[in-house]
C-alpha cells in the first residue's frame, strides 16, 4: 500500500513567468512548481527520495543527486508513483504536462 500524504493549498501552474528559484508568478503572486509542491508535502528531498525508494526494488533504488536534479524536470517515468504517494496533491499533469497533457476534466459524481 502507497503512503499518502495530503497537500492543504494546490497552487496554479498556469503561469509561464518563474522567479530564479523555479517557483511561478501568477499576478504578482509567488507559485510554486510541482517538484516543490511533492518535497513540501514529504517534508524534505530526502523524505521523497526515501517515499520513493519505499516502492522500488533494489537494483531502481534512487540517489538523493537524482532527486535534487529534479528541479529541472521530473522523469516521466516517476510522475505516476510521486502522484500516487502524494495522494493526487500533484498529478502527473501537473508534472509532466508535455508528455501527459491536461487533465481530463472531473466527472459529475
Amino acid at each position: 500500500m502507497l503512503q499518502r500524504v495530503a497537500l492543504i493549498n494546490c497552487p496554479l501552474y498556469n503561469s509561464g513567468l518563474t522567479d530564479l528559484n523555479g517557483g511561478l508568478i501568477l499576478s504578482g503572486i509567488m507559485q510554486t512548481t510541482p517538484f516543490q509542491d511533492l518535497v513540501r508535502i514529504a517534508g524534505s528531498q530526502a523524505e521523497l527520495r526515501r517515499l520513493i525508494n519505499a516502492h522500488l526494488p533494489a537494483e531502481e533504488q534512487i540517489t538523493a543527486q537524482a532527486v535534487s536534479k529534479w528541479e529541472g524536470g521530473i522523469p516521466a517515468n516517476r510522475c505516476i508513483l510521486l502522484e500516487q504517494i502524494s495522494g493526487g496533491a500533484v498529478t502527473r499533469y501537473q508534472m509532466r504536462p508535455d508528455i501527459f497533457g491536461e487533465a481530463p476534466a472531473q466527472q459529475a459524481a
